[in-house]
């Protein structure tokens, strides 16, 4: 779980990276990460080049992702208790990612800020993973 806790770390920072340094055409006055955050939309011109990193970045991100999701679930599935522990320890952190992710889709976001935000609860997850081993 910490490698692919990792791996969600540096994709999300190669993604915020990528679509940070984006120079979008003069009829387009805000920055690829200043717009408001709508799953699934939002103005983006990629030069070729540009585009294929963003594809490669974008596809990494979401394996790792699935790769968390996965170790999740195992964890689940063969530690119980482990798992509760780490529950316990997300509650008393306040680290609800359900709230989270729905607070990305109410709209009130820039996609920046949904990137960052998402990035600082990877690390936070990090942190209390880490906790967790050196308490065990």
């Amino acid at each position: 779980m910490r490698r692919s806790l990792s791996d969600a770390i540096r994709d999300t920072e190669d993604l915020i990276r990528l679509l940070a340094r984006q120079q979008l055409p003069a009829s387009i006055d805000i920055p690829v990460l200043a717009h408001e955050f709508r799953y699934g939309s939002g103005p983006m011109l990629l030069e070729m080049r540009d585009f294929i990193q963003f594809q490669d970045v974008y596809s990494r991100l979401a394996f790792s992702a699935k790769s968390v999701n996965e170790d999740v679930l195992t964890l689940l599935r063969t530690s119980p208790i482990r798992a509760e522990q780490l529950g316990r320890l997300m509650n008393l952190e306040g680290l609800n990612p359900t709230a989270q992710i729905n607070e990305f889709y109410r709209g009130s976001m820039s996609t920046g800020q949904v990137l960052d935000s998402a990035l600082e609860a990877l690390k936070a997850y990090q942190r209390l993973l880490e906790r967790l081993n050196l308490q065990n």
